[in-house]
């Protein structure tokens, strides 16, 4: 907890960049979006490094593929 992440969307040239925090803390309006440990993308991204790739559902049911650009 308290890392800040990049993602990229596979295939894509989209970028994220989030801190993940504690469920009290967490704020997706932030300058850099706070996103909870519990969230789904949090789950998923706890204990990744860099070059380190994972799988989320989309609003469809679809599975879209990530990759991690960096860890701080």
């Amino acid at each position: 907890m308290g890392m800040t992440v990049h993602i990229q969307e596979g295939g894509s040239k989209e970028k994220a960049q989030y801190k993940i925090v504690g469920t009290t803390e967490a704020n997706i309006l932030a300058e850099v979006p706070k996103i909870s440990n519990e969230s789904p993308v949090g789950k998923a991204l706890l204990g990744k490094k860099k070059g380190d790739t994972f799988e989320l559902r989309n609003g469809a049911g679809e599975s879209v593929s990530y990759m991690i650009l960096d860890v701080i």
